[in-house]
């Protein structure tokens, strides 16, 4: 997977603050088991920990990057979800 670097230029409650839009209008999607990131929403900007904020908008300005490789990213998700299936069967959890 390759590194992709990002320069931080806007301060991080800016940044923080401009999910609010992509979350109310269904741009982006929070799945129901992220319990500790929908704890941050939920309590921002008092929460104690933001950095799964943090790191979601960080996510959203490289997912919307034109050459983000969806189908490279498709193939590294499959490839690690077989490898932990293989590690679960290996220690007998499946």
């Amino acid at each position: 997977m390759p590194i992709i670097p990002l320069n931080n230029t806007v301060p991080k409650e800016l940044r923080i603050d401009s999910l609010a839009p992509l979350v109310c209008d269904g741009t982006m999607s929070i799945h129901e088991d992220s319990i500790l990131l929908i704890e941050e929403l939920d309590s921002y900007p008092k929460a104690p920990h933001d950095d799964g904020l943090d790191s979601s908008e960080m996510a959203y300005r490289i997912a919307k990057r034109p050459t983000f490789n969806y189908e490279e990213m498709e193939k590294e998700l499959k490839r690690i979800e077989d490898e932990e299936k293989l590690l679960r069967k290996i220690r007998g959890e499946d």
